[in-house]
């Protein structure tokens, strides 16, 4: 049984019959990839807010369940000076590329200080889901981790 979510990921990835479907119509492909992207472009309305979905890799050493002082400001100081935090608020600038395996990579400005990052989209969701840039992103996320 094919969930409207799986309908609206289909037509992104042009899957005409979805009772005719084969397993891996929708399977992560490089060509499924490239028209993924370009549904993003073409649909993604600016300005695009986004935020972490979880921590960030550099931020997993960091136990925030542990309230260590030293680790605490160690943390907070990378964040000022040059590293991305899922607590973060994003504007999205631009589709930059696509990686094998991180999917499709972002270029992304921080609103508190305007400092510019590289993200994959995968480890990104819209802030306000309220926005038809919350659907979008989100069927994404559902597509690259569920295909």
């Amino acid at each position: 049984m094919v969930n409207e979510q799986e309908k609206r990921i289909a037509k992104i990835l042009g899957v005409e019959e979805l009772e005719d479907m084969d397993d891996e119509a929708l399977d992560y492909t490089e060509q499924n990839m490239r028209e993924y992207l370009g549904y993003l472009i073409e649909n993604v309305n600016h300005p695009c807010y986004l935020t972490g979905v979880m921590e960030f890799k550099w931020e997993r050493s960091y136990d925030f369940s542990v309230k260590i002082i030293d680790a605490h400001n160690e943390y907070e100081d990378l964040k000022k000076e040059d590293q991305p935090s899922h607590t973060d608020i994003f504007e999205l600038v631009s589709f930059e590329e696509i990686d094998p395996y991180e999917g499709i990579i972002v270029a992304v400005q921080r609103m508190s200080d305007k400092k510019s990052f590289i993200l994959p989209l995968m480890d990104l969701k819209v802030t306000d889901k309220k926005s038809k840039n919350y659907g979008i992103i989100d069927d994404f996320l559902f597509w690259y981790k569920e295909f």
